[in-house]
């Protein structure tokens, strides 16, 4: 276990102490107090820290795609965009999802190309789209040769198709996460012995519903679902009709997975006390959220094309976790960006603590806090087996 801690302990060096910083001052052009910077780190640890303690495939996949970011932005000379094509393909390879990230990618370099050289943009953005698919392929050529050799697939890409996580009879992982996603609204993990499953598993009564109300399997818990299946939406095609049935529920759905995306409950992904006060880790996070959330309120307009794709490229992974079994890690781009954001560009003047202009942000953040707590602590009582509180230690059975 010390090889793997060694090496987590360097990724969050350099995910939290370089490479996130070092982006926000290539994309805002202004540099960062230590000030800032520590607590940056500080608030990182403190909701993330136990998670490097393990071999996790989102933090490398990060790194990786932040690094292709700050390849891609800014004057660069044209071969940069081979190795943005090796960053964009590792962090697809470390994480499949990250395949999302590739195009804007590509639509970062040639944006960035189109800014900086308008006299010459046309030949550039020619060879780097040649440079960056061939930065690509230098990842993905062993992968196929793989798949070729011990597969007989002429496929790029790892298969994602699983005969344990399958609908009917299509095997996509992705398919199965969407159906799940409608009757489980979070997962974690537990290895402790204070709750008798390793499967944490946070129902959602109205998305159960609809799936049964839509011909679903009918099982005796949310956990059977794991073990059983019973999911009848088979295509891609079939649920984009299903949620075009029921658009609003549907919007409700998404917006309780959105939240709980970015509700960091424990610092770690392996659950030692299920039944653990959650209010210390959630109050810094919601305070670092509504933080965000007020500085982008006041500085959006400044939000130009390329910061505006570096924005959706952390944010993209995200998106496209929010309709899945939700585990925060899956967010963990788009909650570091947050986070950035809060400590990085959040500005208070001497004006702004005067009683007239104080009070209403004060009432602002206490609603907002009210808000958040109200939703994950609804949350935390859909445990199923037995129900959890946010200050409770003792176990509820159901």
């Amino acid at each position: 276990m010390v090889l793997p801690k060694i090496m987590g302990a360097v990724q969050a060096g350099v995910l939290f102490g370089i490479l996130s910083p070092m982006l926000w001052q290539r994309v805002t052009r202004r540099p960062i107090s230590m000030w800032r910077r520590l607590a940056f780190i500080f608030i990182c640890f403190l909701l993330w820290r136990d998670h490097f303690n393990f071999v996790l495939t989102d933090f490398p996949a990060l790194l990786a795609l932040i690094a292709g970011l700050l390849l891609a932005y800014g004057s660069r000379p044209v071969w940069y965009a081979f190795f943005v094509g090796m960053c964009g393909a590792l962090a697809l390879y470390i994480r499949p999802v990250y395949i999302a990230t590739l195009p804007l990618l590509l639509i970062l370099l040639w944006q960035q190309s189109i800014y900086h050289y308008k006299r010459s943009f046309a030949i550039r953005i020619a060879i780097q789209l040649g440079l960056f698919i061939l930065g690509t392929l230098a990842v993905a050529t062993p992968q196929y040769l793989i798949n070729s050799k011990n597969f007989s697939l002429n496929n790029f890409l790892v298969s994602s198709e699983t005969k344990e996580y399958q609908v009917k009879e299509n095997k996509s992982l992705y398919l199965w996460h969407l159906n799940a996603g409608l009757v489980m609204q979070r997962y974690e993990t537990n290895i402790g012995s204070d709750y008798p499953e390793a499967q944490m598993v946070f129902g959602d009564r109205a998305g159960l519903a609809m799936h049964l109300n839509n011909g679903g399997g009918s099982q005796h818990s949310y956990l059977d679902y794991i073990r059983y299946g019973g999911f009848v939406l088979d295509s891609y095609k079939l649920y984009g009709q299903f949620v075009l049935k029921q658009p609003i529920d549907m919007l409700a759905l998404y917006s309780r997975h959105a939240f709980n995306g970015l509700d960091v409950l424990y610092s770690s992904p392996y659950i030692v006390k299920v039944h653990s006060s959650t209010f210390l880790l959630t109050f810094v996070n919601y305070t670092a959220l509504f933080l965000a959330l007020l500085t982008i309120s006041r500085y959006w307009h400044h939000l130009r094309l390329g910061s505006g794709l570096v924005v959706a490229t952390l944010a993209l992974v995200g998106l496209v976790a929010i309709p899945t079994v939700v585990e925060c890690r899956f967010f963990i781009g788009l909650h570091l960006m947050l986070l950035g954001i809060a400590c990085f560009g959040s500005q208070f003047s001497k004006q702004s603590l005067i009683p007239q202009k104080l009070a209403p942000l004060l009432g602002a953040y206490t609603l907002f806090l009210l808000f958040c707590f109200t939703l994950s602590s609804n949350t935390q009582a859909s445990l199923e087996m037995e129900a959890k509180t946010i200050h409770s230690k003792q176990l509820v059975a159901k």
